[in-house]
């Protein structure tokens, strides 16, 4: 049997056992993925020393941990749970289901690991993939923890795990047809390419800085800002990338038509599709070197094309998730290319480092917040694209070519976004900063703001003839209120009351409208509710943003518990 890049797991599915973990792909793609339909309790938890992740395909489950800061996940069709390296692990099935698990190619050490009820390791079995199958390692290692009771034993309680049952699993006959596979393939078997031996059996790589992390493709497609989307944060070397892709032409208009290159492998899996070309299920690895969305055709051309096949559905939807694992210790490189329309002639080629911005980023970030730099280059090419017609105009036919959809794909959102949130979180780590450090400027908090008004020198009460003197409140209003509103024919003010008696402001932000009387009074500063301005209430000064217009101030007089503001007169 020849393996290809071009697969079905639901026609494959009927092939497969529990735990089979069968390579569905040729060898040397990377990342691999690996096919089981599991109808019981993986009798083991696994331990990968490369970061991995699963696919529910069908059906439910439980992912166990341990040693680890999640206990455990249930998932459903669609969910992707991320495995950092070094973690272990086990799925126990709630019906029959059907599992796909990235791995590594070369994925280096792997064990399967017993625990007590308590949560302690009792054995351990290590093993070199390059040296020994996977799936040979699994029958070699239940056998001997069959066979020799300390193996199952805990340490610290005595009690005696139960022994595996062998003939639940196939897992030598599916060996033995991975074999064949690599011998029709033309592939060293494990063991036989002289590998550099891994005597020593300790994982090389420590586990990956992450944790445990579930996604549900189908719900995070929906909320996706762009095309082929990531849906973990964990992008750096080694790391598994899984990305949504979700096609809805019909509403959301046409793809346009593009050239990719890339330097690792993008396995592709279609978790449904409404399709002539795709189908749930349907598994392919494309070149390096590929086409992307829909090539624009001459009348003739499409017309042959229509001979050889139906083309696609106008209203076609699809999602799929491509996967990629990031290149480790060498360059992962990627270039996008815009071709004529007319006669095919690349228009632009923009090589990049999959993990360089086309602008610099200003500030601190992390890669979970920098997000996928490929889809922020894609961006910045397609806008300088649009933006020149000496670009669009085609040197070999001249055709002038239209601009590129990018709000189909919504890369420029995606950039835009990411310097947006990178630009926020700098400000919420300054802003905590300055509050410890206890300077806070007034653009990040108003708690400082209020301090300096309070040294600032306060206007004297303007008490004159000259004022007009309207009863606006009385004291017993303020029995369980620090601030009230009040009118005065159409003027509305609010009234505070403050350790050293009454004061008046305007009764409106001068912002936005919002009532001040509904803020918040925190000794002498009044903040707007609406967008959290503030304001001094004995000067009317505006403290913090977005306020920056000051508010009028009138006189207060006290007489018999009566309040009297003083307005102008005339």
């Amino acid at each position: 049997m020849r393996r290809k890049n071009r697969s079905d797991v639901f026609a494959e599915a009927g092939l497969r056992g529990d735990y089979d973990e069968f390579p569905i792909l040729q060898s040397g793609i990377d990342p691999q993925l690996h096919l089981s339909v599991n109808s019981k309790p993986q009798p083991f938890f696994l331990i990968c020393e490369q970061d991995s992740a699963i696919a529910q395909m069908s059906g439910s489950a439980r992912i166990e941990f341990r040693n680890s800061s999640v206990n455990y996940f249930d998932t459903e069709p669609g969910d992707f749970i991320y495995v950092p390296g070094g973690t272990s692990h086990r799925i126990v099935p709630k019906e029959t289901s059907i599992h796909v698990r990235y791995k590594a190619d070369e994925p280096g050490l792997e064990a399967v690991a017993w625990y007590s009820k308590e949560g302690r390791e009792v054995s351990r079995v290590v093993w070199d993939c390059a040296e020994e199958l996977p799936q040979l390692a699994y029958w070699r290692a239940c056998s001997q923890f069959n066979a020799d009771i300390s193996m199952r034993t805990c340490p610290g309680t005595g009690a005696v795990l139960p022994p595996v049952d062998l003939d639940a699993f196939g897992w030598r006959a599916c060996a033995q047809e991975i074999l064949d596979a690599l011998a029709e393939e033309g592939a060293a078997a494990p063991g036989h390419s002289a590998p550099s031996r891994r005597d020593d059996r300790q994982f090389r790589h420590p586990p990956t800085r992450t944790e445990p992390l579930r996604v549900n493709v189908y719900e995070f497609s929906r909320a996706a800002p762009a095309a082929l989307t990531p849906i973990f944060p964990y992008l750096g070397p080694g790391c598994i990338v899984p990305c949504t892709t979700l096609h809805d032409t019909l509403h959301a208009g046409p793809m346009g038509y593009f050239l990719h290159e890339n330097t690792v492998h993008e396995v592709n899996v279609c978790f449904g599709a409404r399709s002539n070309f795709r189908k749930a299920g349907a598994v392919f690895v494309g070149p390096h070197h590929h086409g992307v969305g829909q090539k624009p055709q001459s009348p003739k051309a499409l017309a042959e094309a229509q001979k050889l096949a139906q083309p696609d559905l106008p209203d076609m939807i699809s999602i799929s998730v491509i996967t990629q694992r990031q290149s480790i210790a060498k360059p992962q490189r990627e270039a996008m290319s815009l071709v004529c329309e007319n006669c095919d002639y690349v228009l632009v080629r923009h090589p990049y480092d999959a993990y360089a911005m086309p602008e610099p980023v200003v500030g601190a970030w992390n890669e979970g917040i920098l997000g996928l730099p490929t889809l922020s280059q894609d961006a910045w090419l397609t806008e300088r694209f649009n933006s020149d017609i000496n670009l669009r105009t085609c040197q070999k036919c001249d055709h002038v070519n239209p601009e590129f959809p990018t709000a189909y794909w919504g890369w420029s959102t995606y950039r835009s976004r990411t310097h947006a949130v990178v630009a926020a979180r700098n400000f919420m780590v300054e802003a905590a900063a300055n509050a410890l450090a206890g300077v806070v400027s007034p653009q990040t908090s108003s708690a400082p703001a209020r301090s300096a008004a309070a040294t600032a020198p306060v206007p004297e009460r303007i008490e004159t003839q000259d004022l007009n003197w309207r009863e606006a409140a009385s004291e017993t209003q303020f029995a369980t209120a620090s601030v009230i509103d009040v009118m005065l024919g159409d003027l509305n003010i609010a009234i505070y009351k403050m350790s050293d008696g009454y004061w008046a402001t305007e009764g409106v932000c001068t912002h936005a409208f919002a009532k001040l009387a509904e803020g918040y009074l925190e000794e002498d500063c009044i903040e707007c509710p609406y967008h959290g301005g503030s304001f001094d209430v004995r000067s009317g000064r505006a403290l913090t943003a977005p306020c920056d217009i000051d508010l009028k101030t009138f006189p207060v007089r006290l007489d018999a518990g009566r309040i009297f503001v003083g307005l102008v007169k005339g």
